[in-house]
């Protein structure tokens, strides 16, 4: 799993596939909905992964001249309870931060 980045980001979504059992999450956390969910969130990740996104470029939009847009309604959200994925990412971006510094190839302050 770590001979490179794109082998090293699957083994760090390998735990969206597993079973979780932890019974303190919240309800909908424990449906088999949810689990189409991580199944999606995964796929997804691959399919980009595959993708040259170099040659994609992002699109400039422009308002239209109404003003600024309405304050957001307040929303609560989830930090998803996967700390082995969010480890594995922190640990492939560390070794590829030190790699690019051994290579001369950082740039300074990112």
């Amino acid at each position: 799993w770590n001979q490179n980045l794109y082998w090293r980001w699957l083994y760090a979504l390998l735990p969206l596939l597993e079973e979780n059992k932890d019974t303190n999450l919240p309800c909908f956390m424990q449906s088999p909905a949810w689990i189409d969910k991580e199944l999606q969130t995964v796929l997804g990740s691959w399919t980009e992964l595959r993708h040259d996104t170099i040659l994609y470029a992002k699109q400039s939009y422009t308002m239209a001249g109404k003003g600024m847009p309405p304050e957001p309604k307040l929303t609560y959200g989830y930090v998803e309870p996967y700390p082995e994925v969010y480890a594995r990412l922190e640990e492939m971006m560390r070794d590829l931060r030190n790699n690019l510094i051994a290579l001369d190839l950082a740039i300074e302050g990112v």
